[in-house]
């Protein structure tokens, strides 16, 4: 870093714990990508970025994408696929009637890895960033 006392750029995002949650970047440096809490990937476009009037950048796009946290997210540097991960470490705590243990809570769990295709449709015509939802290869 050659002048490391000046900010370029500031991202929000929704995290509300301490975990690590990761951001990658494109390999031509056009959007930077990251997860949150509340199970979004967040994408930024770092070419042309628009600055809210608090200085922060403003997400181009954001995804729901995972029903838990999506604590990583890494771009492919040649092919259209990107790869999210989601999960987080939950403590349930004992309940004194079983019932209450609802199945709303156990499905707020999810540990998984999803390889999701960049391109909007198996032809090939739109990259998920610019605006379509991506799809599952």
């Amino acid at each position: 870093m050659r002048q490391p006392g000046i900010v370029l750029y500031k991202f929000k995002r929704e995290v509300t714990t301490n975990q690590r949650i990761y951001f990658d970047l494109y390999s031509n440096g056009q959007f930077m990508l990251s997860g949150g809490t509340n199970g979004c990937l967040y994408s930024w476009n770092l070419e042309n970025p628009v600055v809210d009037e608090n200085g922060f950048v403003v997400a181009q796009n954001v995804l729901q994408v995972h029903k838990d946290a999506v604590s990583g997210c890494s771009v492919h540097p040649s092919l259209p696929l990107l790869a999210t991960c989601s999960g987080q470490r939950k403590f349930v705590l004992p309940s004194m009637d079983r019932d209450s243990e609802s199945e709303e809570e156990l499905e707020k769990f999810e540990n998984s890895v999803k390889i999701w295709s960049l391109l909007g449709t198996r032809t090939g015509s739109y990259n998920e960033l610019l605006g379509q939802a991506p799809s599952f290869v």
